[in-house]
């Protein structure tokens, strides 16, 4: 695209300097600048060509995919009506499909496959910087997060096992002291 873009941006220059060397020239025979730009022109139109057969040739090859899509109704009744339009389940896709009358929800289908359409989360609880993870992603830093949970989790049982250990040696032995009573006055 940014090469197409680029062939525009050339072009739209050759066209004025051209416009520009016709109207100094007026009606006289083409000069050999204006012959020379009317054939940069041509090149830019078929490198535009060829770009644009490369950019159908991978379209070609390499078909469009999505794993989600967000859409967004202008009311509450529009999104209702097209979730239960979309809401035919397995069971009745393969009956109709039985009973030949599968045409009636072929449009729906997407690429072969029946979408999964679900109603969205509130924008709030989505978490965007996960939106672009795949789910070995997300399963990869859930079991890391999960292991160092686990780690710190030992290492607590480990020091509170060492301070029940070493408790002993800091006893204060108050049996040495006698005893000791005082009286109420006394206090």
């Amino acid at each position: 695209m940014k090469r197409m873009g680029k062939l525009l941006v050339d072009k739209k220059k050759l066209d004025k300097q051209l416009r520009k060397l016709q109207e100094a020239n007026g009606n006289a025979e083409p000069t050999t600048n204006i012959k020379k730009t009317k054939e940069k022109i041509k090149t830019l139109q078929v490198a535009a060509k060829n770009v644009l057969k490369e950019g159908n040739e991978y379209k070609s090859n390499n078909p469009a995919s999505c794993r989600y899509a967000y859409v967004q109704f202008q009311s509450m009744n529009g999104k209702k009506k097209f979730i239960e339009a979309m809401d035919v389940n397995g069971c009745k896709r393969c009956i109709m499909k039985c009973r030949k009358k599968d045409d009636v929800i072929a449009h729906k289908y997407l690429g072969g496959h029946w979408p999964s359409v679900t109603s969205a989360p509130d924008p709030s609880l989505i978490l965007w910087a996960n939106l672009g993870k795949g789910k070995i992603d997300r399963c990869g830093r859930s079991t890391l997060a999960n292991i160092v949970a686990f780690i710190l989790l030992l290492i607590g049982f480990v020091v509170v096992i060492a301070l029940l250990n070493v408790r002993d040696d800091y006893k204060l032995n108050l049996s040495n002291c006698g005893d000791i009573e005082i009286s109420k006055a006394e206090a």
